[in-house]
């Protein structure tokens, strides 16, 4: 359950959600990353790995959530996008969700049972980070101009 998670430099964008729940994520989350592919392309980058999305509880303290849709690159500048680079956390609690994001509750939910369970805890202003994978037909996926294909094999 413990994993590393590596440095990354991220190009992202930010919203702000009611809260944690599928539904008041997705609504923010969606065009963020419409808005991101779109910014990415006009200035002529690609993403150099998945996307992925971390959120942070504001400084209201109100139930809200700030909204990070990410996608890791290498270089360059994007008019109207932040440039970050996500420092190395040495030891986060981890778990993989598959399926719809829709359904993605029950797996935070047992990673937090796991946390507490094994007498864990989260530290203050920790933020969650989540490579994000998506299916051809979700808005969440970048330009077909920024895939890269594999050369056929003999």
């Amino acid at each position: 359950m413990f994993s590393i998670l590596t440095p990354v430099r991220v190009a992202e964008l930010t919203g702000v959600a009611a809260g944690y729940e599928p539904e008041a994520i997705t609504p923010v989350i969606q065009p963020l990353y419409d808005d991101l592919w779109q910014r990415l392309a006009n200035a002529g980058l690609c993403k150099s790995g998945p996307a992925l999305a971390y959120y942070e509880d504001p400084p209201a303290g109100d139930g809200a959530v700030v909204v990070h849709a990410a996608a890791p690159v290498t270089t360059g500048s994007v008019p109207g996008v932040s440039i970050v680079d996500l420092a190395e956390v040495e030891s986060a609690a981890a778990i993989i969700h598959h399926g719809s994001m829709d359904d993605v509750l029950p797996t935070g939910q047992a990673l937090a049972r796991w946390i507490d369970a094994n007498g864990y805890r989260s530290a203050p202003g920790a933020t969650r980070r989540s490579p994000t994978w998506v299916t051809p037909a979700s808005s969440w996926r970048p330009p077909s101009r920024c895939w890269t294909r594999r050369p056929n094999r003999a």
